[in-house]
């Protein structure tokens, strides 16, 4: 029997961060444990008209965020621009790289969540949520760059 595996890619995404929001993030998440998430989720709208015998849906607006875990670095620089983001409640920049020739998100995001872990026998981490906000430029799923 031939078995098939997935080719690994050469080039591992990349995430960056940046303190100004309206412009491309260029601080590099180099304490990321694990993947990053990109949930991105439509919700279904009810489109049904008066007397239909069963409910008709359409695609509404999407939630969309990026979630990962973080090394509990206070002298990091991504970590810094991080937690004061949160700690103020301002926008921040985050860019996503998912090859060599950058094609993935650019958005201004609010810290959503920041949860510390502190489990024993590991180091120390956070748990980090970021939504895209408005009011400095639209997000952006697909830019080159």
């Amino acid at each position: 029997m031939v078995q098939y595996y997935a080719p690994k890619m050469t080039f591992e995404g990349k995430s960056y961060i940046g303190a100004t929001p309206g412009f491309t993030a260029a601080v590099e998440l180099t304490g990321i444990i694990g993947d990053v998430g990109m949930p991105f989720s439509p919700e279904a709208v009810d489109v049904s008209p008066r007397g239909s015998f069963m409910k008709l849906f359409m695609a509404g607006q999407a939630e969309a965020g990026v979630t990962f875990e973080y090394n509990w670095v206070p002298t990091d620089p991504a970590f810094v621009i991080i937690a004061t983001a949160f700690a103020a409640g301002t926008a921040i920049s985050f860019r996503g790289k998912d090859y060599t020739a950058g094609k993935g998100p650019d958005w201004d995001v609010i810290v959503s969540k920041f949860d510390k872990k502190e489990v024993k026998g590991k180091a120390q981490s956070v748990d980090v949520e970021l939504k895209p906000t408005i009011g400095y430029r639209d997000p952006n799923l697909a830019v080159y760059v």
